[in-house]
């Protein structure tokens, strides 16, 4: 188990790239101990809020990977920061192929803003690339943290059918 921040972001399992030129708000470390005995998942990625769903059971992988797909575009499509899985690989490809990726990204964005709406849009910057935790979301919606969670919970759900309803590789993360 990691004891610091730089630790954690060593022995993190999930292999994150930085988001070059993304938001102040850089990562978060949290390590999720499951309830059903599995190993511990330790996370290097924004959303407090959206890790502790997990943890607690509320959410699953699932609902997990399509919020952190939809962070990724958001953040390389309307942020425009850099594209991480380009980061990873030794061709990084030119100018051209990366304006391509963020024009790719912007429109995965904007079809999950015309299919579930802007207030969706909305919950998912302040969960995922804002990093607030269910109560910070709550307050700043004005409305009660139970009714937040379940739209949460709501909107994570209809954004896993949205991409798995979606043909091609053109939605795959």
């Amino acid at each position: 188990m990691a004891s610091s921040a730089s630790a954690a972001k060593i022995d993190a399992e999930e292999q994150c790239a930085p988001f070059e030129g993304a938001s102040e708000k850089t990562l978060i470390f949290v390590d999720l101990t499951r309830k059903d005995g599995q190993d511990a998942r330790i996370v290097a990625r924004r959303g407090a809020g959206l890790y502790g769903l997990l943890k607690n059971q509320t959410i699953t992988e699932a609902h997990v990977a399509a919020a952190e797909c939809w962070a990724k575009d958001y953040e390389t499509g309307v942020m425009g920061a850099s594209d991480p899985d380009r980061a990873r690989h030794s061709k990084r490809g030119d100018i051209h192929d990366m304006m391509i990726a963020r024009s790719a990204a912007m429109g995965r964005c904007q079809a999950v803003k015309k299919n579930l709406g802007a207030l969706a849009e909305q919950y998912l910057i302040w969960l995922t690339i804002d990093g607030l935790s269910m109560s910070a979301l709550a307050a700043k919606a004005g409305k009660d943290r139970k009714l937040v969670t379940g739209a949460v919970e709501f909107l994570l759900e209809q954004l896993v059918e949205f991409f798995d309803g979606q043909p091609g590789t053109f939605w795959r993360a």
